[in-house]
């Protein structure tokens, strides 16, 4: 009997372990789906500028060529060169900047390795990777981290605990189309790093709070409730930390504790 059981725990543990997988997979697929949308649209503006430009430049010496340029008209192109040179910058910028973000935190998704890294500029990266699915709400998200925290950690990890917790927020929250915030701050307290992540949205209701880390446990018919048992996951086995809901009068609260350096 104690041998079937054991046998029942391991197939248990493999099913949560296939159930976390398969959560960041759908959060990762929506999250590319909002990254190739914004990059089209950015792609698209850039096209449109560059097509404007390309018409005002073939107007322009035509005029020339015929004797016909005004000085007014040359004005008027410079005008309006300058403008959409400055579109295509600022746009072909956006880009590659939401391509490189996208890129090292999507890299870091598919593995566990540990390295060392600066944590405001991989938070940074994180959220900004973020940036297209938050383009969608109405909804804001903030981050406070003190510059020359350097980690050595699991960064995949952490990635995946930031994104499960905003899309969390985003999918439980914030109903109704209302308007919230989101806000992750970071600390160093002696060997450890504190992370806390808040919104200002409906809460958690304290008679279900203690199992909102239990997988395919959700406080709403729409939740696959795997998102916070994901959280958990990555903390306790990637990150070796821990992390806790506390309540606050308005939204929801987590303190995410982890080692700064990583001991094995």
């Amino acid at each position: 009997m104690e041998k079937e059981i054991e046998e029942l725990r391991k197939k248990v543990r493999r099913l949560e372990e296939l159930s976390t997988a398969g959560q960041n997979d759908s959060v990762i697929s929506s999250l590319t789906a909002s990254f190739m949308h914004e990059v089209n649209n950015l792609t698209g503006i850039g096209v449109t500028a560059a097509s404007v430009l390309e018409t005002r430049v073939a107007e322009t010496a035509e005029r020339l060529k015929n004797g016909t340029l005004k000085r007014s008209d040359l004005e008027r192109f410079f005008g309006e060169a300058a403008e959409t040179s400055k579109i295509l910058s600022v746009n072909f910028k956006q880009t590659a900047d939401l391509v490189s973000a996208f890129k090292k935190v999507a890299v870091d998704r598919s593995r566990r390795d540990v390295r060392r890294f600066m944590l405001k500029d991989y938070l940074n990266e994180i959220v900004f990777s973020l940036s297209p699915r938050l383009k969608k709400t109405p909804h804001t998200l903030s981050l406070f981290c003190p510059d020359g925290i350097e980690m050595v950690s699991c960064p995949g990890a952490l990635s995946l605990v930031v994104i499960n917790l905003v899309f969390n927020s985003l999918v439980h929250a914030f109903p109704n189309g209302s308007r919230g915030h989101i806000l992750i701050s970071a600390a160093v307290e002696g060997d450890d790093v504190l992370l806390t992540y808040e919104d200002d949205g409906t809460g958690i209701d304290e008679s279900k709070a203690e199992r909102i880390f239990d997988p395919f446990y959700s406080t709403s018919e729409n939740g696959s409730g795997l998102g916070l048992f994901a959280v958990k996951r990555m903390v306790t086995e990637h990150l070796k930390g821990t992390v806790v809901w506390e309540n606050k009068p308005e939204g929801t609260l987590f303190k995410i504790r982890i080692p700064r350096v990583l001991n094995f």
